[in-house]
């Protein structure tokens, strides 16, 4: 993997004039699902030369600022998952007053149009960009134990841009929270303005607020219990997410499909199907699964779900 140097290392609390105090959501069994999954990691890479002096002055203090009033509308990714210690109580996601997520600065000296570029690239090249999830901790009453959710890591590719990795607990965190919040933290970055009435407002509009509320789950014949005993069963410590494995042996490349190219797709198919009805991402699923199956050479057949039309 990639060599970086760490920088500097804090804590990222909502601000101190939030109205919530502490905020708890129960883990129901559809969340229970991803307890075996390894962390989700994600970062985005952005072009923009900048000196180490101007990145540290004033980039990475906007970051701080803006994360805060984010973290504000994202407050189960700020508190911890947790249960107690002998496995007893079912798990619960709790934010209190002064939980904080860990906030990373580093640099790289790796070459950011290698790591932007279509062609192919070794995965494990891209990990050294994204943080690890703090370990659990014991609560003073050793009686629960309690893992982070969230940490987030800023990295400098000086005179070429930056990165923003994330890591986060797939328990509390799936892919549309983590976009929600990366959005979020654009826009309020962009807005630059510590009025949480007027940041909401902004969030709504953009369809960036997720959803956390449990109220509404019902827990049908007692699924909540019976998924919590499968995992007690299954892992030694179900806070502890599987780690990742290195070499992980993959690559990944980025396919740019024309306007023109869709278009040609579209006609191919049709002339077979006159009935079909394409859209852009049906053409690329096809694409995708296509390729997939013919590299593999099976026997196979598949169909869409009408979610994706």
């Amino acid at each position: 993997m990639a060599d970086t140097i760490l920088l500097e290392c804090c804590k990222i609390s909502p601000p101190h004039n939030a109205n919530v105090a502490e905020y708890s959501l129960p883990v129901v069994f559809f969340d229970m699902l991803f307890y075996e999954i390894p962390p989700n990691k994600s970062v985005l890479f952005f072009k923009f030369p900048c000196s180490k002096s101007h990145f540290l002055e004033t980039i990475v203090p906007n970051l701080r600022k803006s994360l805060s009033s984010t973290l504000r509308h994202f407050l189960p990714l700020v508190g911890t998952i947790s249960h107690s210690k002998n496995g007893k109580d079912k798990p619960i996601s709790r934010y209190v007053s002064g939980d904080s997520v860990c906030f990373t600065v580093c640099e790289s000296k790796s070459d950011l149009n290698h790591l932007t570029g279509n062609h192919p690239r070794i995965c494990d090249e891209f990990y050294s960009f994204t943080p690890d999830l703090p370990p659990a901790t014991t609560n003073l009453d050793l009686s629960s134990i309690s893992r982070p959710v969230l940490a987030v890591q800023v990295t400098l590719f000086p005179g070429q841009g930056v990165s923003i990795g994330f890591v986060t607990h797939h328990v509390m965190a799936d892919a549309s929270t983590v976009v929600s919040l990366m959005k979020a933290w654009s826009l309020i970055n962009v807005l630059d303005d510590d009025d949480e009435k007027t940041t909401r407002l902004l969030l709504e509009e953009a369809n960036c607020l997720p959803f956390f509320d449990r109220k509404n789950v019902v827990d049908f014949n007692g699924l909540d219990s019976i998924y919590w005993d499968v995992l007690l069963g299954k892992v030694s410590s179900p806070l502890e997410p599987p780690p990742l494995k290195f070499p992980t042996g993959k690559i990944r490349s980025t396919f740019v499909l024309k306007k023109e190219e869709i278009q040609n797709l579209k006609k191919y198919v049709s002339s077979n199907r006159p009935q079909t009805a394409l859209t852009k991402i049906m053409i690329i699923i096809i694409i995708i699964l296509t390729s997939k199956l013919t590299s593999r050479r099976p026997i196979v057949y598949f169909k869409i779900s009408k979610t994706y039309k």
